[in-house]
């Protein structure tokens, strides 16, 4: 497992309560870990501002992006 896939892995079992052995690439939020949209909300939020899994550029894009879709409804 690369060294993002681990952090990734990491903020899901730490904010979602699952196992490590439940995340894999196939699982989804809803059905395979229980997580409902704030959930995926509080996931997503710590992957983006974790240090060393995506660029700061990308960040404040991705901020940006979620910030405008809970606005609009999306």
């Amino acid at each position: 497992m690369s060294e993002i896939a681990e952090k990734v892995t990491a903020i899901i079992v730490d904010k979602l309560g699952v196992n490590e052995t439940e995340v894999k690439p196939e699982a989804t939020f809803a059905q395979d870990l229980g997580a409902d949209s704030l959930d995926t909300l509080i996931v997503g939020s710590f992957v983006i501002l974790a240090p060393g899994i995506i660029s700061s550029t990308e960040k404040s894009s991705a901020i940006s992006s979620a910030v405008l879709g809970c606005i609009s409804g999306r």
